[in-house]
């Protein structure tokens, strides 16, 4: 009896703090990424498949970003100790990248040479994601940069933003737009040169920063969607890409890269309003919603060691699937090892630390 009034408690509480469509947005995000890596790992040779898959998968780390700037940069709105906030993430985030590059990569070279010692010690001095400067075969830690860049500015950001109008946040991310997604599509399609934009020093804004922008419009300042538009920003971009590139024979990889396609931009928003829209007001205690959303960073962290290990088992199986099946069958199975075993550490407390 005592047990039950308990996990009743213990639902009512877990339902009052916390907000669903953000649980979804995050188990999108992450099944949208794991999948993006398991069809690149497999191998796309179809350029107009390999077009629709980026096109519609390469909105997962969006939406992680446009959660990050939603949730991190209200808190840090009023008085706040920078060097505090410092302290408690980005060290953190520093020996994620640490620990994820060595760890994948040691996987990675183990599974070919069959040397762990030279694996190790190879990953650990030249693939260790700070020095130098790169995380070898873990290549989903570049989000990690990211990141850790978006901590150290995200206390004048708040402050900034806290003193802008919904307007004059609009003409800030327009702004932070033109330099590098604007660019690119000016360049491959009118074959213009927009460089003048970085001798002026506009490209100052980061590429990043618009998703960070619209994260906290939409979640913070709750700024109004319209379905049909939703609808529109979501699937017109997907459209247009892939039958551009199916008339030009052509697969542009700057067009489905975060950084730079104005079409990925304006997919991964509209699917972030509808996200919202269906789910903000849905009344759910789904545990499996918030177990993947809970777990989420752990599984970006690790699921691309998972991946390589999956790879190399099933490396005489995977040919022999019907085209498609294959990326499925690896995806799920890379997902649910990923979840299990994220949330096998997050059981030892000391681990916690390492799934963020």
């Amino acid at each position: 009896m005592c047990l039950k009034l308990l996990w009743k408690w213990w639902r009512k509480n877990l339902e009052k703090n916390r907000i669903f469509y953000l649980d979804v947005a995050r188990t999108i995000a992450i099944l949208l990424v794991v999948f993006t890596h398991v069809h690149e790992q497999i191998g796309v040779k179809n350029d107009i498949i390999k077009s629709i898959f980026y096109s519609i998968d390469r909105v997962g780390v969006p939406i992680f970003f446009m959660l990050s700037g939603g949730l991190v940069l209200p808190k840090l709105i009023g008085k706040i100790d920078c060097l505090k906030f410092y302290k408690k993430r980005i060290p953190q985030f520093i020996i994620l990248l640490f620990v994820y590059s060595v760890l994948t990569t040691t996987v990675q070279s183990y599974l070919i040479n069959k040397n762990i010692i030279f694996s190790f010690l190879d990953a650990l001095k030249n693939h260790n994601g700070i020095f130098p400067q790169n995380s070898g075969g873990a290549i989903q830690m570049w989000f990690m940069y990211v990141i850790i860049q978006f901590y150290f500015f995200a206390p004048f950001l708040a402050k900034l933003l806290n003193q802008l109008s919904n307007k004059e946040i609009l003409i800030l991310l327009v702004l932070s737009l033109i330099p590098f997604h604007f660019r690119e599509l000016f360049r491959v399609i009118f074959n213009t040169n927009l460089d003048i934009l970085n001798i002026v020093g506009i490209d100052f804004l980061n590429p990043w920063l618009a998703y960070f922008l619209v994260g906290y419009l939409v979640i913070e300042r709750k700024i109004k969607n319209y379905l049909q538009l939703d609808y529109i920003m979501l699937v017109i971009p997907i459209m247009v890409l892939t039958i551009y590139e199916i008339y030009t024979k052509k697969f542009l990889e700057e067009f489905h890269w975060y950084a730079s396609s104005l079409f990925i931009f304006i997919s991964s928003v509209g699917l972030f309003f509808l996200i919202k829209y269906y789910f903000e007001k849905v009344n759910s205690t789904s545990n499996i919603i918030y177990n993947i959303s809970k777990f989420s960073f752990g599984i970006y962290l690790i699921h691309h060691l998972i991946l390589y290990i999956v790879l190399y088992k099933l490396k005489n199986i995977i040919p022999k699937f019907i085209f498609g099946t294959r990326y499925l069958f690896v995806f799920v199975i890379v997902f649910l090892l990923s979840y299990i075993a994220v949330y096998l550490v997050s059981k030892v407390k000391a681990l916690r630390f390492f799934i963020g």
